[in-house]
């Protein structure tokens, strides 16, 4: 008779509440512009560009890539640790980029 040392256990993964947190920005942003409509107006100005097209544009796809590549992380997750990672490394900057992403562009027009 064998008695097993370690009880089988199912891996961690990540519930539809941490899949809901990962998506911040997404829910930042679409708040803001409910709250405040003109707040990325200036994400689309053309002055401060990267290769003719708008600074905000390229903020904007950073932080797409940046969030959906911790959502990414965060669906193989198999330990609360890698998901405290993943929202450490890539929601939350992704989320701060968002927020003051507007105000780099309004002071980088300034500067010019």
């Amino acid at each position: 008779m064998s008695i097993p040392l370690i009880p089988s256990q199912k891996p961690w993964r990540a519930g539809w509440f941490s899949m809901f947190f990962a998506f911040t920005p997404v829910w930042f942003w679409v708040i803001a512009n409910v709250a405040a409509p003109r707040f990325s107006e200036p994400m689309v100005v053309q002055p401060p560009g990267i290769l003719g097209i708008p600074l905000g544009v390229v903020l904007a796809g950073l932080v797409g890539f940046w969030m959906l590549l911790g959502v990414l992380v965060l669906w193989r997750a198999r330990s609360r640790r890698v998901a405290a990672l993943a929202y450490t490394i890539f929601t939350a900057p992704a989320t701060v980029v968002l927020i003051y992403g507007p105000a780099l562009i309004l002071i980088l027009q300034n500067l010019a």
